[in-house]
């Protein structure tokens, strides 16, 4: 049986909004049915299929909660837990603590969070970045191109921002320790749920993408992917082991993209 190994990557499920824009740090009561039955469920056919256990899975999600929440719920229903009272799935925050999740490793992890402070100075450059995330779709496509394609760039129409080198370097970190945990032999991972917020999920996928591509094909626009990352939505990663190496590709919205483990872990064949 070939052994492979799954690497679930994706934005925590729908949150209330925020009057000023942005998500309040909670899941709506129907985000979390949405989860169990979307994503969750597609777990569900992965673990039966590739024999997954609980013990050798892992969790990494942000302070915030309503990542953690989210990856929860996923990989409730991906094990087909059952709480210790009341029926599945779960439906709220009080819910979540009805099940057994303490066999499964839980990582938080603030580099996955939007308004991490990327910059040494100690000044509020990550608040423009926020702002503009705020303005809804537009604001965060137009700026994930702008770290994509200005990186060494700190001043974003006159206003001092966090380059996007720093929030790229981040996402790179993050899906680095993501994947050695899968890879190394020691860690004995066959599963990862790496839940972040827009804009960070968005890098770290764009990223993977990018690994399988050279020159004028790696990804410059958000829009060449559908634009951003919605809330509870997820792509997959699998990984094929095929002995001294893995074998891996990227499933995001119909589409599946060659991965380069690689140049992602900085290897050199």
């Amino acid at each position: 049986m070939v052994k492979r190994k799954i690497l679930l990557i994706g934005r925590h499920g729908e949150a209330p909004q925020k009057p000023e824009g942005g998500s309040k740090d909670e899941l709506l009561p129907e985000a979390f049915s949405k989860i169990y039955l979307g994503t969750g469920m597609h777990l569900r056919k992965l673990v039966e299929d590739y024999g997954l256990l609980p013990e050798m899975a892992f969790l990494r999600h942000t302070p915030k909660v309503r990542t953690r929440y989210t990856g929860q719920t996923i990989l409730i229903s991906g094990f087909n837990m059952q709480p210790s009272e009341g029926k599945t799935p779960p439906k709220s925050a009080e819910d979540l603590a009805k099940y057994d999740l303490s066999m499964i490793e839980s990582i938080e992890d603030k580099r996955l969070l939007y308004s991490h402070p990327c910059n040494l100075s100690g000044d509020n450059r990550d608040d423009f970045n926020l702002a503009l995330f705020r303005q809804g779709k537009p604001g965060q496509e137009k700026n994930i191109n702008y770290w994509l394609n200005t990186p060494d760039t700190d001043i974003y129409e006159g206003e001092l921002t966090v380059p996007g080198r720093a929030i790229i370097k981040d996402c790179r970190e993050v899906t680095q320790d993501n994947l050695r945990k899968l890879v190394s032999r020691k860690n004995n991972k066959d599963l990862g749920v790496s839940v972040a917020h827009a804009g960070r999920v968005d890098i770290c996928l764009i990223h993977l993408i990018n690994s399988g591509r050279s020159g004028s094909r790696q990804i410059r626009d958000i829009m060449d992917i559908g634009g951003i990352c919605n809330m509870g939505e997820f792509a997959t990663l699998s990984l094929e082991d095929m002995g001294l190496d893995y074998k891996a590709n990227l499933e995001y919205r119909g589409s599946k993209f060659n991965v380069m483990l690689d140049r992602i872990l900085d290897k050199k064949r």
